[in-house]
């Protein structure tokens, strides 16, 4: 009896690898129809695509059982804060258990509502936290399309300056920057002035090699200068950009929950 069951595992075992391939985890073999591996992005979707699962898993599985990640998709601002927040801090409910004031007490914005469900407690934690401010007229912009100076603005305000060490939790002192390299892009100008400060940061960044903060940062330039060497500040983010911008994720170091939590002002 036991040769019978697990005989017909196996069988179902090959049958479903078969039928419903995983994703694959190397850049030199993806699975996704739409992401070659000689495409800029390749390698970054192969590593952060699990960031987006609630976002494609189900409406890009097409008839030929593989997946499509949509990389040229553009990501609506709810769509591109969840993205964000999931990987600078992921586990809402104990945030909630840890800092009661941080749950859920009616909208704060006029286009969001409990409807949006998961959204909804995204739009609000972010908020609280000072992570967002919305587009004006108490308004969130749900819907509407994230703008790159707008990410850039998100994860500025998300990170530590200056970094901190993360095993002794110490400002590194190997962190500068160098406000003035954003001057040297053709369309720096188009900047708006309230996102300039965060382009300051992310164009001029640097580390000593043995503190380096990526390798692709290293050999790709600034992290929102662009495939195309533009800093496009009004351009839309796709998806393949957030996804290249998580993979030179040692550009940011993000703050921790108790210090975003102690800046809003909500731990007393």
């Amino acid at each position: 009896m036991k040769k019978i069951i697990a005989f017909i595992i196996c069988v179902y075992s090959l049958l479903t690898a078969a039928v419903f391939p995983s994703v694959a985890e190397g850049g030199d073999n993806p699975v996704f129809l739409d992401v070659g591996s000689d495409k800029w992005y390749a390698y970054a979707v192969d590593g952060y695509y699990w960031q987006f699962d609630f976002l494609w898993y189900d409406h890009n599985y097409d008839d030929s059982k593989y997946y499509n990640f949509g990389p040229n998709e553009p990501m609506t601002r709810e769509e591109a804060l969840a993205v964000v927040l999931g990987y600078v801090y992921s586990d809402l409910n104990s945030a909630y258990k840890k800092y009661p004031s941080l749950r859920p007490n009616g909208p704060v914005f006029e286009d969001v509502d409990e409807s949006a469900g998961l959204y909804y407690q995204v739009i609000d934690f972010a908020y609280k936290v000072g992570l967002i401010s919305g587009v004006g007229n108490n308004k969130f912009g749900f819907g509407q399309p994230m703008k790159r100076q707008d990410l850039a603005v998100l994860l500025y305000r998300a990170m530590q300056i200056p970094p901190l060490n993360r095993s002794t939790g110490e400002p590194l002192p190997e962190f500068y920057y160098s406000p003035d390299t954003v001057k040297s892009f053709t369309d720096y100008s188009k900047i708006s002035s309230y996102a300039l400060p965060a382009f300051e940061v992310f164009c001029g960044l640097n580390f000593d090699r043995e503190n380096a903060i990526s390798d692709y940062h290293r050999h790709q330039g600034p992290l929102f200068a662009g495939h195309n060497g533009l800093l496009r500040p009004d351009g839309i983010v796709t998806r393949a950009e957030l996804a290249t911008i998580l993979y030179a994720k040692h550009s940011i170091h993000f703050k921790t929950l108790d210090i975003m939590v102690e800046q809003a002002g909500l731990n007393n």
